[in-house]
């Protein structure tokens, strides 16, 4: 894989990823900010400066928008939390993408899994707010439980019941998850951490897609990013 194509896979794992948060008398809305660790073992050293070091995620009532801007690319993914739709955005090599599916189109997508999540009493403060420790766990082929990974979350601010509506692992999470690492790809992990939560009033327009991008099929867009 040339190193373009390996920064666009990273990417693109990256944002399907997508990232979720719920508990307050009074619905969040706001900015939170994560630093973003790369595991950059075997990286070519022109890729690892390309990588992203942070992410946005703006919250509105019922609407969400994840964003990562990099030196090549502008990528992000807005989510309408009411009807459970999902756009992914693509703004690279001065292609401009968009893919948006409904709930039932992106669970085709997830694979069959025998992960299991466990909430523990451990806690920690991040960025000012106490959060618990949730543990994944796996099921192997003998029905055995073992410990796959783990994040942190917290439960202190009031969200959409449906905020990880699209994240195949925590979907039934109620919180926002504030330190969590991923898979990806290439033997590589990625761990996200909350460094700042900004209370503030998100506009609609936020949420609402750019104009100039072309509207295209998840499976148009594997086929683009094969091409590059």
């Amino acid at each position: 894989m040339g190193k373009k194509n390996l920064f666009l896979t990273l990417i693109a794992a990256l944002l399907l990823f997508h990232f979720p948060a719920v508990a307050q008398k009074k619905p969040f809305t706001g900015k939170v900010t994560y630093k973003i660790d790369l595991n950059m073992a075997g990286l070519p050293e022109e890729v690892k400066g390309m990588m992203p070091k942070s992410m946005a995620m703006y919250i509105g009532e019922s609407k969400v928008k994840t964003e990562i801007i990099t030196a090549m690319s502008n990528q992000s993914t807005i989510l309408d939390l009411n009807e459970k739709s999902h756009t992914t955005l693509f703004d690279v090599m001065g292609q401009k993408l968009a893919v948006k599916e409904s709930y039932d189109e992106l669970t085709d997508q997830w694979l069959e899994d025998d992960y299991s999540i466990e909430i523990t009493d451990d806690s920690k403060v991040i960025a000012g707010y106490k959060c618990k420790k949730v543990i994944l766990k796996e099921t192997d082929a003998d029905g055995e439980q073992k410990e796959v990974g783990f994040a942190w979350f917290t439960d202190e601010l009031k969200l959409h019941e449906n905020f990880n509506f699209n994240n195949p692992i925590y979907k039934n999470l109620h919180g926002l998850l504030m330190e969590y690492e991923m898979d990806a790809g290439n033997n590589m992990n990625m761990k996200f951490t909350a460094i700042e939560v900004s209370s503030m009033k998100i506009k609609d327009s936020a949420f609402t897609p750019p104009e100039g991008y072309e509207t295209i099929t998840r499976e148009e867009l594997s086929k683009k990013f094969g091409s590059w």
